[in-house]
Formats: C-alpha cells, structure tokens, sequence
C-alpha cells in the first residue's frame, strides 16, 4: 500500500525519523495482512494496533512487535466489524496489550473477561493493561508494583458490575468513594 505512493512513503518515513529520535513508540493500525505488519516493522513500528487477522497478529508476534487490541472486542467476545476478536488472539497467545480507546467503561470490564481467557488468569489480564501497555509505550518506571515503580493503583471490587473504590497516582491517594473507610486516613 505504501509502496505504492512515494509521497506517503516519504512523509511516513519523515515522521517515523522524528518519533525515533524523540524515542516514541510508533503503532500501526488496522494491521490486515503479513505484509503490512512486515512493512511496518522495518520502519521502526513496535505496536501493531488491532491486527484485524490471525496471520497479521501472528506475524507481529513473531517479529517482536507488541500486540494490542480493543477492551471492547475483548468484552464482546467479537469485533463490532467482523475482524480478529480479541479472545480469539488471547487464547493463541497472540494478545499483549488491552487498550480502550473510544468506549473506556469496557476497560475493567474487558479485563477480566480477558481473565478467564489467557494463561495466567487475572494476574496476566491486568499485565496487559499495566506492565505491558507501559512497556510498550516505553513507559519503565509504571505498570506494575514493584520498587522504584511510580504506584498509580486502582482498587476495584468486581462483580456483576465492576466498581472502583477508590485509586492512587504515584503512591499518592487521589480518589476514594468512600467504601473503604481506612483509605481516608491517606487523604489527610
């Protein structure tokens, strides 16, 4: 596709220089064949963003890219337009990283749907909207609870309807709703 258009090659290939050299992470989107993902890789991409096919999350897999995709797909079960499901990638070990771009309530949701999918259960649901979503957007220093990591933690209580209680953005309480009543003395 690119190939094909020598001026979207050259801007493209302006702005992959200018990302590198400010060390972004770059995504490609929509990821349809082995080929794009091929493509995209060699110009520096490392997330390949909702691979709509097996072949293309596989290949991405494969060449070390980051694997993402939508909470939403993952709550549904499907794609709202008929492309690789979420689930589907999860259980081939395809699925690295949850997202939630334009319908952010399926975000806690979607993870532990994703729970009772992957290897690994809830701990490597959340790993792939924490660690690994920071790891991906070359973000070190968050994601996971660890020493020296900056402690941005929510609390959830799950259930027919997932709840945050209460969250916390590096160590520091930032948020409660009042149901855990030790976590007042924090906000002092």
């Amino acid at each position: 596709a690119m190939r094909n258009n020598p001026e979207i090659e050259t801007k493209l290939k302006e702005i992959v220089a200018l990302s590198l050299k400010h060390k972004l992470s770059l995504a490609s989107h929509d990821d349809d064949s082995v080929e794009k993902v091929a493509e995209m890789h060699d110009l520096g991409v490392t997330i390949s963003e909702f691979p709509v096919t097996a072949p293309a999350a596989e290949e991405a897999r494969r060449r070390g890219l980051w694997t993402l995709m939508g909470a939403p797909n993952a709550l549904r079960g499907q794609s709202m337009s008929g492309n690789l499901s979420a689930l589907d990638a999860a259980r081939a070990g395809l699925l690295s990283v949850i997202a939630a771009d334009y319908h952010p309530a399926a975000f806690v949701p979607g993870i532990f749907k994703l729970a009772d999918t992957v290897e690994g259960g809830l701990p490597a649901a959340v790993a792939m909207a924490t660690a690994n979503a920071a790891r991906s957007a070359g973000l070190m220093d968050r994601g996971e609870i660890a020493i020296g990591q900056r402690a941005d933690l929510v609390a959830v209580e799950p259930g027919d309807i997932n709840r945050i209680r209460a969250t916390f953005h590096a160590g520091r309480f930032v948020y409660s709703d009042g149901t855990l009543h030790p976590l007042r003395a924090l906000a002092a």
